[in-house]
C-alpha cells in the first residue's frame, strides 16, 4: 500500500479495486494524441539525479533504487498499463536475459496485475521496442527469443545491415537527418499508426529519455527518488545523469507539473513522483 501526500490525477476507474487499494488511488491515462502513442517514462534516480555508479551493468537500476519493492511493484504497474514498453539499445545489452514484462516483476500483486489486464482486453505482454542505431545486438537476447514476446527494433540503414535477429523480430528503419542517428519521433509515428500502440512506456536509458525531453516529451514521467548520494565529478566514466548529457537553456528546459507524490509502505524514504508534461 502507497501513503498519498499529494494526488491530483483524475479518477476515472482505469485500475480494478485491488489495484487501486495497493496504489492508493487510479491510474488513468488520457487518449493518445493524434499520430503518437502517449508516452510515459519510468525512472530511478539518486537524489543528486544519477541513474548509474557506472560498472554495474544490469544491476545499476536495482543498486540505485536500493532494490526497494515498492519500486519493483509500481513498475509492474506501469508495464501492465502499457501498449509498449520501449528501451535504449545499451539497457538492453546491460542484461540480455531481461523482458519488460510485468510477468517479469513477481511478488505482491503479481496475479491481480495479469487478472486485470486480462479483463480490459490487453495482451498478455507489451510490445518489446528498442532502439539501436548501431544494430549491434544480441540475436540471444531473451526480447527476440521468447516465443510469446513480440519484438520491435528502430534503427539506421548502417544498422539494418548489421542486425542478425531471429524470424517474427520486426525492423523499422527510422534515421534522423544525419543518416547515423535514429529518429525517435520517427519511431512514435511507426508504433501508433502501424502497430495500433496507444499507451507507451519509456524504461530508459538516460540517451533515450533525454531524446525524448527534446521532442517534448514524455507527457507524463514517473520518478522515483531512491534515498542515496552518490556525488559525481567532470569526466566521472559511467556516472550518468538523468538526461544522458542532453543540455538546456533555462528558457527552454523540460518543465513538468506534479500529478502525484507517495512513500511506499515498505520503503518509507522513497518518493514515488509522477510528473505531466506542461
Amino acid at each position: 500500500m502507497f501513503e498519498v501526500l499529494v494526488d491530483r490525477g483524475e479518477d476515472n476507474s482505469f485500475l480494478s479495486p485491488e489495484l487501486r487499494a495497493g496504489y492508493g488511488g487510479d491510474l488513468s491515462f488520457p487518449a493518445p494524441p493524434p499520430g503518437r502513442p502517449f508516452v510515459f517514462s519510468n525512472l530511478v534516480a539518486s537524489i543528486d539525479g544519477i541513474v548509474a555508479f557506472g560498472g554495474l551493468g544490469a544491476a545499476e537500476a536495482r543498486v540505485i533504487s536500493g532494490r526497494s519493492e515498492d519500486d519493483h511493484w509500481l513498475m509492474g504497474l506501469l508495464r501492465a498499463s502499457a501498449d509498449a514498453v520501449i528501451a535504449g539499445a545499451n539497457t538492453l545489452r546491460s542484461d540480455t536475459r531481461h523482458t519488460w514484462t510485468a510477468r517479469a516483476l513477481k511478488g505482491a500483486d503479481a496475479d491481480a496485475r495479469e487478472a486485470w489486464g486480462k479483463s480490459r482486453g490487453a495482451p498478455p505482454d507489451p510490445l518489446q521496442c528498442c532502439g539501436s542505431a548501431s544494430g549491434c545486438l544480441d540475436p540471444g537476447a531473451h526480447v527476440f527469443q521468447r516465443p510469446e514476446l513480440q519484438a520491435v527494433v528502430f534503427t539506421t540503414p548502417a544498422g539494418a545491415a548489421r542486425l542478425e535477429l531471429p524470424e517474427g523480430v520486426r525492423v523499422f528503419t527510422v534515421p534522423d537527418r544525419s543518416g547515423a542517428g535514429v529518429d525517435i519521433q520517427a519511431a512514435l509515428h511507426v508504433l501508433r499508426g502501424e502497430l495500433g500502440v496507444e499507451r507507451l512506456l519509456c524504461e530508459g536509458g538516460p540517451a533515450l529519455f533525454g531524446n525524448l525531453l527534446d521532442l517534448g516529451l514524455p507527457d507524463e514521467m514517473f520518478h522515483t527518488v531512491s534515498p542515496l548520494i552518490t556525488g559525481t565529478k567532470p569526466g566521472a566514466e559511467g556516472r550518468l545523469g538523468l538526461t544522458g548529457g542532453f543540455l538546456w537553456e533555462p528558457g527552454n528546459a523540460p518543465r513538468f507539473e506534479l500529478v502525484s507524490a507517495r512513500t511506499g509502505s515498505r520503503d518509507r524514504s522513497h518518493l514515488f513522483l509522477r510528473y505531466r508534461t506542461r
